[in-house]
């Protein structure tokens, strides 16, 4: 026989008949006591007072890393970048002994590890921690000073988190952007999608693409293809737990010339070289499944998880992302409460 002890599990349900069904049925073998929720997984909750919203932070485990890593007394960064600092690259790997020594002492993994775990609420650190996690085995001091800077940012902003907000218009908005050539070393172009459900962030990722694009248009279209297979899947989780049925969702580029090859049937010989499957989105559109507008690059939330233009930007779409922004779609126009 094998015993389990399950210290703690969070449940949400939607009707007391079945409900209480289940706690019978629980009863009959186990031993149990329901409490609020207000700590999980390191996550902590904080619900307001009428429950018609809910702030998740990691406030506990930011302070634990810093304490690991003698960093609880650092000096906080106002962003997680060290003023405009360039982003690691090859050219920064150890060539010294002397350098190789520093870095093979440092907790560089462990580090990353942590921000990994933690970027799962805080979406504002996704895209310094993806271009930390580019030399996970690799790393010097360029590198050291880069996560320094994030778990610096951490410090000053720990019970900062995503704001969860009811709201019964619960449609799906996707933003996509892509930074053309972002890395250095490979001139691959960086992914960034962001997806809200009625106002809430529920997606946000960043990657490298798999292969060089040739202009910004494509590795846009690229990035596109990315939001609208996750929209989809999205969409097929939204309406099984009981939201409302999507119909057509809206999907905001900031790019011209991806907006019409997204829709536009004509394939011009400059585009010819494009991969077909960067094509599927042409099908979400003329089935109504998505209509793709276009959002300007100020506007563009997407731009946080790809790029960094300085703090008044990264501080504008950080609030968009993480807070609760209802989203009112008009053609090309995005407007925020």
């Amino acid at each position: 026989k094998i015993c389990f002890h399950v210290d703690d599990s969070a449940i949400a349900q939607k009707g007391q008949e079945l409900w209480q069904w289940y706690l019978n049925k629980l009863a009959e073998k186990y031993e149990f006591t329901l409490g609020e929720l207000s700590h999980f997984l390191g996550v902590r909750y904080r619900f307001a007072p009428d429950r018609s919203s809910v702030h998740l932070d990691h406030e506990q485990h930011i302070l634990k890393m810093l304490e690991q890593f003698g960093m609880l007394n650092c000096k906080p960064n106002r962003v997680p970048f060290n003023n405009g600092m360039q982003a690691p690259s090859l050219a920064n790997v150890p060539t010294s002994e002397e350098e190789k020594a520093r870095a093979k002492a440092y907790p560089y993994m462990e580090q990353v590890g942590h921000l990994h775990f933690i970027e799962g609420i805080r979406k504002d650190i996704i895209y310094p921690v993806k271009v930390a996690s580019r030399f996970m085995t690799n790393h010097g001091d360029a590198m050291h000073t880069w996560v320094k800077a994030i778990m610096r940012y951490l410090k000053g902003t720990a019970t900062d988190g995503i704001l969860i907000k009811r709201n019964a218009d619960l449609r799906l908005r996707v933003f996509s952007d892509a930074n053309h050539a972002k890395c250095v070393d490979t001139r691959r172009s960086m992914s960034g999608v962001i997806i809200k459900l009625g106002g809430n962030t529920v997606f946000a990722k960043c990657k490298y693409q798999r292969i060089v694009s040739h202009s910004s248009c494509e590795s846009e279209l690229m990035c596109l293809d990315f939001a609208l297979c996750r929209a989809e899947q999205i969409r097929y989780l939204a309406e099984s737990l009981g939201a409302t049925v999507q119909g057509t969702i809206t999907a905001f580029v900031d790019n011209q010339a991806t907006m019409s090859l997204a829709v536009n049937p004509v394939q011009p010989d400059r585009n010819i070289h494009i991969h077909a499957r960067y094509f599927y989105v042409r099908d979400l559109c003329n089935e109504g499944r998505f209509v793709v507008l276009y959002l300007d690059s100020a506007s563009m939330i997407a731009d946080l998880l790809v790029t960094y233009k300085g703090p008044s930007s990264f501080l504008v779409h950080k609030r968009r992302v993480l807070g609760y922004a209802y989203i009112t779609d008009k053609p090309g126009l995005l407007t925020y409460d």
